[in-house]
């Protein structure tokens, strides 16, 4: 009879050395690593669901939560072999991975299912999450969100491409492995600034100047003005490049511009009154609800009270806001 599994037979053993190699100090730092494991665990769970929490406060969030859905719904029952694929193989990464979205590209029967894949992978990345789906509740899960947990990271520049500072830990996730809570700030007034919880800190080091950033720096750098790097990926994702004499009113108008590429890009503008996002959520759930009621009566169960004529407009509003857009 076969022994049942205990809890440590899940904790992967660290390969075996010779008593006198000159990688023995590795193994230790890997068995000290392993150790620690579940206290990683536990924080990497904590930190995501501090970040999903943040999340669902953004009602730009919730309404393109709610609109991916629709559109995922339509795919499974157009190409449900695409749909499942995407969802038993797929992951968070695969947002990033030119040669994973092909594949599925492939498996697209129409313009319009690869439409819905671009704007999935587009919401993926935009707010960094996962969106899984439960096989056999045949539902959506919660989403699972990714990084920035941290506000503080360190690595160094290795041909090109990041390393870590210190030696690898076999029990780190990606999103956790350039984290470096120790790390020094160039000055107070940024300590200040990433208090507030709406700025992140990345240091690198770099020793060899051949990196990327080293080309874009020789060439992109004006020491007298701000360059704006957008770079097209699975989305756009825009750089600032700060030159030392830029003064504070060239900033501010940095800053007129990005909230003109922000609503050209991902539809988001700070300008007006700023949405109240737990409010939006039961509206939501009655424009989305497949009950075969009708909006005047969506709208007096929303305000029993005194329903309103305002209330059946908002629920309007809110149903032509998810629709898809159009093909980018």
């Amino acid at each position: 009879m076969a022994r049942k599994r205990s809890a440590k037979d899940s904790v992967q053993k660290p390969p075996k050395i010779e008593k006198d190699s000159a990688d023995e100090n590795m193994q230790s730092a890997w068995v000290r690593a392993a150790a620690s494991a579940p206290d990683v665990i536990k924080k990497q769970k904590a930190d995501r669901d501090r970040a999903l929490a943040l999340r669902q406060r953004d009602a730009d969030f919730l309404t393109e939560t709610e609109k991916i859905k629709a559109r995922l719904q339509e795919l499974r029952i157009a190409n449900p072999n695409l749909f499942e694929n995407l969802f038993r193989t797929g992951s968070y990464l695969a947002a990033f991975r030119p040669d994973a979205i092909a594949e599925w590209m492939a498996e697209a029967k129409d313009e319009d299912q690869k439409q819905i894949l671009r704007d999935f992978w587009f919401y993926t990345a935009r707010f960094r999450v996962w969106l899984g789906w439960d096989f056999p509740k045949a539902r959506f899960k919660q989403p699972s969100a990714f990084p920035p947990h941290a506000t503080k990271y360190r690595a160094r520049l290795v041909n090109g491409r990041l390393e870590l500072m210190e030696p690898y830990q076999p029990e780190l996730t990606y999103e956790s492995e350039y984290e470096d809570g120790n790390l020094s700030v160039p000055d107070p007034a940024v300590e200040e600034w990433m208090a507030g919880g709406r700025a992140v800190l990345v240091r690198l080091k770099d020793a060899q100047g051949y990196s990327l950033l080293n080309e874009l720096e020789r060439f992109a750098y004006d020491p007298n003005a701000v360059t704006l790097i957008v770079h097209d990926s699975v989305m756009p994702f825009m750089f600032m490049l700060v030159g030392e004499r830029t003064t504070v009113k060239e900033v501010r108008a940095a800053a007129k511009v990005l909230t003109a590429l922000r609503k050209r890009f991902y539809g988001r503008s700070r300008a007006g009154r700023p949405k109240k996002a737990q409010k939006l959520v039961p509206v939501l759930e009655k424009v989305t609800a497949k009950d075969g009621k009708s909006q005047k009566e969506k709208a007096a169960e929303l305000e029993p009270s005194a329903p309103s004529r305002s209330t059946e407009v908002l629920l309007s509003k809110t149903k032509k806001t998810i629709q898809p857009r159009p093909t980018r």
